[in-house]
């Protein structure tokens, strides 16, 4: 880790030396390219530093946790059932994701159902269609009583 705080350490005294460089020759383009390649450089190799750290520290827990699979050691039977158990779990887990998706496209799929039907246009259609009856009956009831009435008074 020390070495990758030396090589920030370095890139800062690359990138001092580019900068007086480009202020004594007055080329601006090439200082943008030498910081862009020492920049580049020096990320690589960090990052190179941090993918190699990164897979020795997984390499190191799955041996702890599965054993070394080294025959000779024993361990190669645990590391095989572990292994087994891990397996048979992700399958289990990917069931229940899948699960979970189909259950979430269903309960979207019913509520686009439910939006479409609040949200559709409404034509009045059984709107008319009451207020015609409504309208038909009073009509109809006046009509009746109109001629009750005539028919009563006799002319």
């Amino acid at each position: 880790m020390s070495e990758n705080f030396e090589n920030l350490g370095d890139l800062g005294e690359k990138i001092k030396d580019i900068i007086d460089r480009a202020v004594s020759t007055k080329d601006y383009r090439q200082m943008t390219e030498d910081i862009r390649e020492t920049v580049g450089e020096t990320v690589n190799r960090a990052v190179n530093s941090a993918v190699d750290s990164g897979g020795e520290a997984i390499k190191n827990g799955l041996n702890s946790v599965f054993g070394t699979g080294n025959a000779q050691s024993g361990d190669h039977e645990k590391y095989q059932n572990k292994t087994k158990e891990f397996e048979e779990r992700r399958k289990r887990e990917r069931e229940q994701a899948k699960e979970q998706e189909r259950e979430l496209a269903r309960k979207q799929q019913e509520r686009k159902r439910e939006l479409a039907v609040l949200y559709e246009k409404n034509t009045g259609g059984k709107m008319k269609g009451l207020m015609l009856s409504i309208s038909g009956g009073i009509l109809a009831s006046g009509m009746g009583l109109g001629t009750l009435a005539l028919s009563i008074s006799g002319q």
